[in-house]
């Protein structure tokens, strides 16, 4: 259950200019926009034997002292990235202690201009939130700390496994979260939504493990050099790990995926085919690209950016996602050149800011969409290893989401599955809810910290019940 979750690709024709050798070091301020929300980050860079060291802040998530794998300054250009979260950034200094350029994460681009903080101003200290659904302990069931080895991958998961109280055997789930790098609880903006949803199927005598994704606080491996079918792969070294533990009916083990983690379920009962059951929580039921563009107009749409900007940004967007997918990764890189080429062409001379953001962009744009894990994802077909499962399953969305559109996605599902003959199906829009199974007004991503609740009651009570319904 990302946040992280299936960001947008929105290209921006902006821009700078510098005229010094500027001094990067000290901390610099800058605001992200994604998806209708402000996410304030700061970079704190000092000098090192090699040139610049840096770490980042994320008050809004809570998030401190992040560090930055790399860190080069040339000239009047920065760079930076934190390789595990597939984040890097690229921009120039401009007259004025200010830096203009782009943020991007895991193939998706967000223009971010940086500004020098002031002198003893610093960065807010976190604030704890504990939120109302939010598990205490002593846990009425046993929770221990385990290992999963991936002997294919040559990595070790750290993951926790509940067990219910009683002897058992008990039907048992793997957690798979949705985009991004996450640690077992998948938190996001002081919600635990698997702690929650782990907490809750364990209480009603449902087995349950989750582990913090490869390369991720506890667990070995590259985040960032994986695509989903690699992610595939951990679940199903999870599920291994399920059918030789004690305690456990390994004819009732299944995969539980959120977001890309529900396109990823489908892959993993590829892997294992004994699988017993897959709930898929807002999983994806059409072409990723076709994803992406119903995503970007529900966004729009619920932040209410002008119908223009949208068209413009959805035009944009469908060429360079086909490119991507049809294309060669030359060819493609070839055609995306040519349109910031014709872009910088429609720029005035005089428009020496524009012309400079936009030259940043397009190196960053170029680099982004050679991302192993986003060429992956933006060329992906759900149908086809959605119609191999033959287990029962079961498909839930929020009818508000905007990330993951109800509609179309559950109908998608709906049909691959019919088409390979599975009869075991229950697919549900569940009203009032959004992208996170919170109750919400809008569905808007602004949204999602704003909400208490961390897990719909009704939703957890449906998932729950459903599986220890079945034979």
């Amino acid at each position: 259950m990302k946040s992280r979750f299936l960001f947008l690709v929105l290209i921006g024709l902006y821009a700078s200019n510098a005229y010094a050798q500027p001094a990067f070091e000290g901390s610099w301020e800058g605001v992200l926009n994604v998806q209708g929300m402000q996410l304030p980050l700061v970079v704190h860079l000092s000098k090192s034997k090699d040139g610049y060291e840096g770490k980042f802040d994320s008050p809004k998530q809570n998030a401190f002292g992040i560090p930055i794998t790399t860190v080069q300054a040339q000239s009047d250009t920065l760079r930076f990235t934190v390789a595990d979260a597939r984040i890097s950034y690229q921009g120039i200094w401009v007259v004025g202690d200010s830096v203009v350029g782009t943020f991007t994460q895991a193939g998706r681009g967000f223009v971010m201009n940086l500004h020098r903080q002031a002198a003893g101003k610093g960065t807010a200290a976190p604030v704890a939130v504990v939120r109302s659904q939010s598990p205490a302990k002593p846990y009425p069931y046993l929770s221990k700390d385990v290992t999963i080895k991936n002997k294919s991958a040559k990595i070790t998961l750290a993951a926790t496994l509940s067990m219910p109280a009683g002897k058992g055997p008990f039907p048992a789930a793997v957690l798979i979260s949705g985009s991004g790098p996450q640690n077992r609880n998948s938190e996001i903006f002081d919600h635990q939504p698997f702690l929650v949803l782990a907490d809750y199927l364990t209480r009603q005598g449902i087995a349950v493990l989750r582990y913090d994704d490869r390369g991720v606080a506890g667990s070995t491996g590259a985040f960032s050099k994986a695509t989903s079918a690699d992610f595939a792969t951990d679940a199903a070294a999870a599920y291994d790990f399920l059918a030789k533990t004690k305690g456990i009916d390994a004819r009732k083990i299944g995969f539980i995926g959120h977001s890309e983690g529900g396109m990823i379920a489908p892959l993993a009962y590829g892997l294992r085919p004994d699988a017993g059951f897959l709930v898929l929580l807002a999983g994806v039921g059409i072409p990723v690209n076709e994803l992406l563009l119903e995503q970007l107009q529900a966004v729009g749409s619920t932040e209410r950016l002008p119908q223009a900007t949208l068209d413009s940004q959805l035009l944009i967007n469908k060429s360079i996602f086909g490119w991507l997918k049809q294309l060669p990764v030359a060819q493609a890189n070839d055609s995306i050149q040519a349109l910031f080429t014709n872009a910088l062409k429609k720029l005035s001379l005089g428009d020496v800011e524009g012309r400079q953001q936009l030259e940043s962009q397009q190196a960053s744009a170029l680099n982004t969409f050679t991302d192993p894990w986003f060429l992956y994802f933006i060329k992906y077909e759900p149908a086809p290893a959605i119609a191999k499962v033959k287990c029962p399953v079961l498909a839930l969305n929020g009818e508000k989401d905007v990330q993951v559109i109800a509609q179309s996605n559950l109908a998608g599902i709906q049909a691959a599955l019919q088409q390979g003959g599975n009869k075991e199906v229950q697919v549900e829009a569940l009203a009032g809810l959004n992208h996170l199974f919170q109750p919400s007004k809008t569905g808007a991503v602004s949204e999602y910290a704003e909400i208490d609740i961390t897990f719909d009651a009704g939703a957890l009570h449906k998932i729950s019940s459903w599986i220890l319904k079945l034979k």
